[in-house]
């Protein structure tokens, strides 16, 4: 499993029911600087969205290309929901799911803020699981 594409993601979402030690809510550089997701609630959920791609070797303004539905794969990464339905759990924000445009794939998801302010994202595919750290920009 391939979690390089979280890197691509620029948006997180948290609602106002979070913890402040572990309020997800706000502006995130991916890990390995690629992009910033913005968190921000949608409904009761807490939910991210791409805000910001940085380098792009394709030069194709960062598509979606590899989408599973054929109709959306020319649209830009930029305002791509990628994370959707996160809801808070014992310090955590757990249920969600992460969808990961530079595969196209989407995985089951927890985020939790770690004691240095950095945002621990994990994808799981069944038991196999892969972690980030992102760090906060606003």
């Amino acid at each position: 499993m391939r979690l390089a594409s979280l890197a691509l993601l620029g948006i997180f979402a948290s609602c106002g029911a979070a913890r402040a030690d572990n309020d997800v809510q706000g502006v995130w550089l991916t890990e390995g600087g690629k992009a910033h997701v913005r968190i921000a609630p949608c409904g009761g959920d807490m939910c991210g969205t791409v805000a910001h791609v940085f380098a792009n070797p394709a030069g194709d303004g960062a598509r979606d290309s590899h989408n599973p539905d054929p109709k959306l794969r020319s649209r830009p990464v930029v305002g791509v929901q990628v994370l959707t339905h996160f809801k808070p759990e014992n310090g955590a924000w757990t249920g969600g799911r992460v969808y990961d445009p530079e595969e196209g794939k989407s995985y089951t998801g927890s985020l939790q803020v770690q004691p240095n302010g950095m945002l621990k994202l994990t994808a799981c595919l069944s038991i196999l699981c892969q972690s980030e750290l992102w760090r906060r920009v606003k």
